[in-house]
């Protein structure tokens, strides 16, 4: 009989460690690039907004999409690109 073995997730830690994120809108880096951002710095990646959301980054927070609505309705912090790397001093590490 053979023993298969699952595959365990890495963990990341860093300033992000415990947070989940959405992303929406335009960003002055290619999306991948900003996602794997966020989870090298130890952040979840979601892609809707959920109460276990901590932030939604967009570029325009006061638009009518279904995803500012919905951040709204929960109480989730609505952020800037430029304030994601201010409030989590991630633009000192990259360069920003």
């Amino acid at each position: 009989m053979a023993i298969i073995e699952a595959k365990k997730e890495e963990v990341k830690t860093g300033p992000l460690n415990g947070l989940n994120f959405v992303v929406t809108g335009k960003l002055s880096i290619k999306r991948d690039d900003f996602e794997k951002m966020i989870i090298d710095f130890g952040g979840k990646l979601q892609s809707s907004v959920n109460k276990k959301t901590n932030f939604l980054i967009t570029d325009d927070p006061n638009t009518n999409t279904t995803k500012n609505e919905k951040a709204n309705e929960l109480g989730i912090e609505k952020i800037s690109e430029d304030e994601f790397y201010n409030k989590f001093n991630i633009g000192t590490v990259i360069g920003k």
